[in-house]
């Protein structure tokens, strides 16, 4: 069976290509698997082994608030995930976000499985101080996080991005349905919601993949980045974390050290 990670990457305010490019890298490293980059952008990259084009550039408006506690409305490309079963040219493939970076094989042993779906049910703010992140909207189900997915060809890994994809063109009825503000589409809520309804309104009928999504956020300055660790400071103090996946999205840090 063929294994790979599939990385979508849609350059707007922010350039999210040079981003995928060092999670490209650190995949090789650590998992050594083929990557292939999903764009909208014809080019030619050696950091991937093959880039798929997708013209979808279905964009919603998405408040980013930087390291200075800026608050500014981005233009976010973030529509089209829902596509990834059927384009991952894959038998098993690892779903990551651009600014999701390894520093560890420990999402290797997926591929040693037979789960056909599994993402994070767990999130790690790495400063320590988001703490609703748990549940979503009025109805209180339990999140699940789109930031890292592995699926395989499968008959239910088929069934979860075709709802989500019902989910998504049908946004606004969901919205109010499970009561969430509804002017921003996000990957993370149509997942919760697929999953949740597609096994029995339980979250005990799918997978999770080990250990938790750990995140530094936008707002969180991040002073370096290499291929061991990330330096980053909060309320004047200085922390690292060393050999430990990251979600990392203060995007202008990465485009600072990769640009």
């Amino acid at each position: 069976m063929s294994k790979g990670v599939l990385i979508y990457a849609f350059n707007s305010t922010f350039n999210y290509v040079k981003s995928a490019e060092f999670a490209a890298k650190q995949v090789k490293k650590f998992l050594n698997l083929p990557v292939t980059l999903v764009t909208n952008e014809q080019m030619e990259n050696e950091n991937f082994d093959s880039i798929i084009i997708l013209n979808d550039t279905t964009s919603t408006p998405r408040d980013y608030r930087s390291d200075t506690n800026e608050v500014t409305t981005i233009k976010w490309l973030n529509g089209n995930r829902t596509s990834a079963y059927d384009i991952s040219p894959y038998d098993q493939t690892l779903l990551i976000d651009a600014d999701y970076f390894m520093f560890n094989s420990s999402l290797s042993i997926m591929f040693d499985t037979d789960a056909e779906f599994a993402c994070f049910d767990k999130i790690n703010d790495l400063t320590g101080e988001e703490k609703d992140l748990i549940r979503l909207g009025e109805t209180s189900i339990p999140m699940q996080w789109a930031t890292v997915i592995y699926f395989t060809k499968s008959r239910y890994a088929n069934a979860v991005f075709d709802f989500m994809n019902t989910i998504k063109k049908n946004w606004e009825y969901y919205s109010l349905l499970y009561g969430f503000r509804s002017s921003t589409y996000r990957n993370d809520f149509a997942l919760s919601i697929a999953l949740q309804t597609l096994s029995g309104y339980s979250t005990l009928n799918f997978n999770k993949l080990p250990g938790k999504l750990h995140t530094l956020f936008s707002h969180v300055s991040v002073l370096r980045v290499n291929e061991s660790e990330v330096i980053f400071a909060w309320q004047n103090q200085l922390s690292k974390v060393i050999n430990t996946n990251v979600h990392c999205m203060n995007k202008l840090a990465v485009e600072k050290f990769y640009a």
